[in-house]
């Protein structure tokens, strides 16, 4: 899949929905017109990876999508952890003309929480909201978020060039929501 878009009108009517394979090439396309070659995770910008990945079940993704097919947002629920049951929700991005106000972002999160309730093997999320702008910090406090560690510098600054959000590596915070509680057992539980 090597064939590019035509631009993207903006202000049409849009849907939040689960991604779909005849998807892949729009979410990569978004990708590369919002942070270029140098996004640093190759699933988003291969499209065939990104179908690959949904359908393994080890990217659960999201996308904001109009009535012409057009791909204006996607997110992802997807298992960078060592432990199976714990996901990231991440790879958000909205395309420049649908940002500002529309709740593209806020419903593809709420959008890929609510799959990955519906998942047994998914029972804690954790995000890493970057610190160069408060929106997703915002976000996932709206969510029931609960942060509990800082990355200094995580993201490369390559990754936000195209857009010039940012003039150096970027910090985030390390956020958590469990989605499927379980009883403490064992020395530790005691008296808790």
């Amino acid at each position: 899949m090597t064939q590019t878009l035509s631009p993207i009108e903006p202000g049409q009517e849009w849907t939040v929905e689960s991604f779909t394979p005849k998807d892949a090439l729009g979410v990569t396309q978004l990708f590369l017109d919002v942070y270029g070659s140098e996004y640093p995770i190759r699933i988003y910008v291969e499209p065939d990876l990104l179908i690959e990945e949904n359908r393994a079940g080890r990217v659960i993704s999201t996308v904001a999508k109009t009535a012409k097919g057009d791909i204006v947002g996607h997110n992802a629920l997807f298992n960078s952890s060592p432990c199976q049951n714990v996901f990231e929700t991440g790879a958000g991005l909205v395309h420049a003309d649908y940002r500002g106000g529309h709740g593209i972002f806020s419903q593809m999160t709420v959008h890929g929480l609510t799959k990955g309730r519906e998942r047994p093997d998914v029972e804690q999320v954790f995000g890493e909201p970057v610190c160069n702008h408060p929106f997703s910090q915002k976000l996932g406090h709206h969510q029931g978020f609960i942060t509990r560690a800082i990355e200094i510098n995580l993201m490369p600054a390559a990754a936000y060039a195209k857009e010039a959000g940012t003039a150096g590596r970027v910090t985030t915070l390390m956020n958590f929501k469990t989605l499927k509680p379980r009883p403490l057992h064992g020395p530790y539980s005691k008296g808790l």
